[in-house]
C-alpha cells in the first residue's frame, strides 16, 4: 500500500499592496541616491529567488546582455517592444524593459507578473515576465537591441 503524496501546503499566498509597493519602489531609489559611495548603478530589478531589489552597473548590465542574446538565439526567451515604457517612480522618470520567456510574443511561457509592476506612480504595469528598471532610455534601449539583434 503506497500514500499519496499531500498536495496542501502550509504557505500562505503573499498579497501585494498598490501603496506599499509604491512606497517600497521610492526607498529603494532615494536610498541608492543618498549613498554616494554607492557604485554607478544604472538598473536593477527584482530577484524572485531572495525577493530583494538588485543593483547593476553597466559592466554587470554587459555580462547579462550577453546571456540574454545566447538565451533568444536558443529561442528561451523574448523582449516585446511594446513593454518598453517609461514609468514613475517618486516623480522621476525610470525606463523599464520586460524580459519573458518564450521564442515569441505568441509563444510566450508564464512565470508571472513581476511585483515591481505594481509600485509605479503613474498606474501598475502589470505583465507576465521579469521587469528591468533604467534610469536611462538609451541603456534599456540598447539591451534591447543587442538582445534582439536589431
Amino acid at each position: 500500500m503506497s500514500a499519496k503524496p499531500s498536495t496542501k501546503t502550509n504557505a500562505k499566498p503573499k498579497i501585494f499592496y498598490k501603496k506599499e509597493q509604491q512606497s517600497f519602489l521610492k526607498t529603494v531609489v532615494a536610498d541608492r541616491q543618498k549613498d554616494k559611495n554607492a557604485r554607478r548603478e544604472t538598473f536593477f530589478y527584482n530577484h524572485r529567488q531572495t525577493d530583494q531589489v538588485c543593483w547593476g552597473t553597466n559592466n554587470e548590465l554587459r555580462d547579462q546582455m550577453q546571456r540574454f542574446k545566447k538565451q533568444r538565439k536558443e529561442r528561451v526567451l523574448h523582449i516585446n517592444p511594446i513593454n518598453n515604457k517609461m514609468k514613475m517612480i517618486g516623480g522621476e522618470k525610470w525606463y523599464i524593459l520586460v524580459v519573458q520567456q518564450g521564442a515569441s510574443p505568441e509563444k510566450i511561457e508564464p512565470i508571472g507578473f513581476d511585483t515591481l509592476g505594481f509600485g509605479f506612480d503613474d498606474g501598475m504595469f502589470l505583465v507576465d515576465g521579469k521587469i528591468y528598471v533604467f534610469r536611462h532610455e538609451s541603456n534599456r534601449d540598447a539591451v534591447y537591441k543587442y538582445v534582439m539583434g536589431i
